[in-house]
Parts: C-alpha cells; structure tokens; sequence
C-alpha cells in the first residue's frame, strides 16, 4: 500500500492532475448554486473550469426535473432549489469538495458480465464487504496468470463510474491514464515484489522455535534453535568467501563446504540464508521432500537464490538436481548459488564430478571450501566459550561465575565441543574432553 501510493506520489504528473474532470455531479452541484444566488451559469467565468460538460451536465439536470429551459436560459424548479439549498446548508453553505486523490489496495469483483446497478454495493456488503471497485478485465488477467502459471499478478484500475448507468462521470480517457500511470510507477517503485518467489515449501531457514519450557542439553545445543547467537568472528574468512561468490558476475554456482561434524557447517548456513533474505534474495535449505518438478520451478524463479544442501554425502537424488542446475539456461542471469555441506570431501566430490560431464565442469567451477576448527592461536576458542557459557546461563537462569577452562585439546576446535564445555560449565559438570560427552549425554537423559 505504501509503495503504491508512493509511486503515484512520485509520477504523477503536475499536468495529468490538471486534466482530472470535476465529477458530473459537482459540475451540477456548481450550475445549481449560480442559479440560485441569481447567476447566469452561462457568462461565469469559472465555467470552463467548473462545468466542462456543459451539455450534459444541462441535459442531466434537465431529466432529475431540477431546471427548465426557457427562452434559452435556464430557470431553477422547486424541486431544484430544495435539492441545491438542502445541500449547501449541510455542507456550511459551500459546495461539497472534490475527493482527493486515493490510492486503495484491497480485492476487486470482476467477471464477464457488464455491472450497470448502482444497488450493488449494498448487495456486496452483505458478503464481500471489503470488495473496493468492480471491472470486467481483471478476470482475464487472473484466468491468463492461472493458464500460464504466472505465480503473481497485479490489476490496477481507475474508477471512472459507480455502476450507475445514468451516471457517466466523464472519467473514462483520464482513468485509463491514471491507472496507467500509479502502474509506470508501482513497477519502477517496487518492481520486486512481482518478481516469483522460491516455491512454498521448497526453501526453508532451517531453524525452529524452542519448545516452550525445553531447556534440556538436546534442546540448547541444537544449532536450529539458535539458543546461542551466531559468534561472527569465528567464520569471518567463510562469510568474506560467500560475500564475494555471491556477488560474482557468474549467474550459476555450486561450491562444496566441508567440515567434521560439529565443526559449525549448519550454524554459518542459518547465518548466511538469513542475511541473504534480508537483502531480498530466496535462501534456505533445500526440503528432502522436493520432487524434480519443484527442483525445476525452484530454478526458474528470477529473483537471486541460494540454496543449502545439507548432509550433501547421504543426499537422494542429488546427481539428477545438479544436473538439471548444470543445464540451466545459458540465459538465466539471476544468481543461483548452490552450497553443498558435506563432513567429507573426497567421496561425495569424486562421485558427483564421475556421475556427468556437465555437472563436473559445474563443480570444478568453484574450489571446495573446507571449514577451520576454531585455532587454538589467540583468544578465539576462550571468546566462543565465554559466548556460549553467557547464553546458557541465560537460558537457565544460571549465575555466571568468573572462571577459566582448559581448551587446548584439539576437540574444542569444533564448535559444538566448545558449546558443550559452556554447557558442562553452566550445569556445574566437568568440561574435560575426555568425559565431555559422557556427562552431557547422562544430563540430558534425567531431563
């Protein structure tokens, strides 16, 4: 609604809104009150401007039975003078103003039939009370998008009459313009939002909201509930690394992220696809449950598109994806990013290069990108411990007492280990590597 009413803000023209007709009936409205403070209509001066439709407008009164014509002049009736008096008493003794300029977004009634009934407004109310204009047009538009699989269309109309046959406003060359117009500038304005987005279902973030009350060890290092904020520092070579492959010219991509389990693959993935939707683009993890018809929409879509392949090495069906992605069209000019997250790199990258020519060439296009555990160097591993260890005891509403804990076995290297110690640490169990996992396991099953 913003953007619609922004655009017509901002293209409508000083002109175009000089051209807008006075509606016929406040042309009446004019020609009435003239009459009744005893001017000739005809000699005004603010004729050209406020009765443009001079004829009809004469020719309308003539038929309500408000006016008669005598000796070329026009004489109020009694019928006239009541109807002009009565308005300008409950108007402060002014004619009504003209309505200003709208731009409303809401749904429109249209099908086949010409709708000449000013009463159905009334009818609709009864059931479709938030209907805001009726046309013809709009069916052919929608039956189009539906027949040819557009996912999105817009209709943009002016309204030129009320459905009153006895009633014709004059608006019909200026609303076409008009309408033409707020669409000129909704497009360039926001141009997107018509752009398809990744199908329903296909594209997901991959995280989920933590069951109420869980605070279990499953629950808290569980990477999707995102119980512990992601810690940028750790993966600033990874996120520099898809900041520039997704900036590249190149419009299809697909690079393999490898790393041991634990080592936070999953974690820099809901990272990166969230910081991407923000900047407009469809990213998340591909669903399991996608067929090749979805994989195929899930290509053609027009707006930028990373997509995350998770657990890439056990993945079904993943040759006949890549290989429809290797044979994109050439012109496609949209980004599509495909990361495959692997814990190995040599089986599942060998086998996916052997399987195809095209999909090899396709992968040997970007180089694997391992994930480093966190160096054992400098403070990083002491700062994600001391990150995690605030967010645990947060969620469990645990005191957080000053402390240090040996991190130099070469497990902590992994982000899930360091996690772990936070956790031990919060719970008061031992955050040695040897007997990490044990305890964890053993905590979590008296929950």
């Amino acid at each position: 609604m913003e953007a619609a009413c922004r655009a017509f803000r901002l293209l409508f023209r000083p002109k175009l809104a000089a051209e807008r007709p006075r509606p016929r009936d406040l042309q009446a409205d004019w020609f009435l009150r003239e009459l009744l403070e005893g001017r000739d209509p005809a000699g005004s001066a603010e004729k050209p401007q406020m009765c443009r439709d001079w004829n009809e407008v004469i020719e309308d009164l003539r038929q309500r039975r408000y006016i008669r014509l005598t000796g070329g002049h026009s004489v109020l009736t009694a019928a006239g003078r009541k109807y002009i008096q009565d308005l300008l008493y409950r108007h402060g003794n002014e004619l009504p103003a003209q309505e200003p300029w709208r731009v409303r977004v809401g749904p429109i009634g249209t099908g086949h039939n010409l709708v000449k009934d000013p009463g159905i407004w009334e009818e609709l109310k009864k059931t479709e009370r938030h209907v805001v204009g009726l046309d013809m047009e709009g069916s052919v538009i929608g039956m189009t998008a539906h027949v040819q699989e557009v996912p999105r269309m817009i209709v943009i109309k002016a309204v030129m009459d009320y459905a009153d046959p006895s009633r014709e406003h004059g608006f019909r060359s200026f609303a076409a313009q008009a309408a033409a117009e707020v669409l000129i500038g909704f497009l360039r304005e926001r141009g997107d939002a018509l752009r398809p987005a990744a199908p329903v279902g296909i594209l997901s973030p991959n995280t989920w909201p933590p069951p109420s009350g869980a605070d279990n060890p499953a629950t808290l290092l569980n990477a999707r509930y995102q119980r512990v904020p992601f810690f940028k520092a750790v993966r600033e070579t990874e996120i520099s690394l898809l900041e520039a492959w997704c900036g590249s010219k190149e419009p299809t991509g697909v690079r393999l992220f490898v790393g041991p389990g634990g080592v936070g693959k999953t974690r820099l993935m809901i990272h990166w696809t969230k910081l991407l939707r923000d900047r407009d683009w469809d990213a998340g993890f591909l669903s399991e449950q996608t067929s090749d018809e979805d994989q195929a929409l899930l290509l053609r879509v027009v707006r930028p598109t990373f997509v995350v392949v998770d657990y890439a090495e056990s993945r079904p069906g993943l040759e006949r994806f890549l290989r429809q992605v290797a044979f994109r069209p050439a012109a496609a000019q949209t980004p599509l990013r495909i990361a495959l997250v692997a814990r190995e790199k040599a089986d599942c990258w060998e086998a996916l290069r052997k399987h195809d020519v095209e999909v090899a060439r396709l992968l040997d296009g970007c180089p694997p990108q391992p994930l480093a555990p966190v160096p054992l160097q400098g403070p990083l591993r002491q700062e994600v411990f001391d990150h995690a260890f605030a967010a645990f005891a947060k969620a469990r509403n645990r005191p957080t007492p000053a402390g240090t804990v040996d991190l130099e076995d070469e497990r902590f290297g992994r982000m899930l280990y360091l996690h772990m110690a936070a956790l031990a640490a919060v719970e008061g169990l031992s955050p040695a590597p040897d007997t990490l996992l044990k305890d964890i396991l053993e905590h979590e099953q008296r929950f």
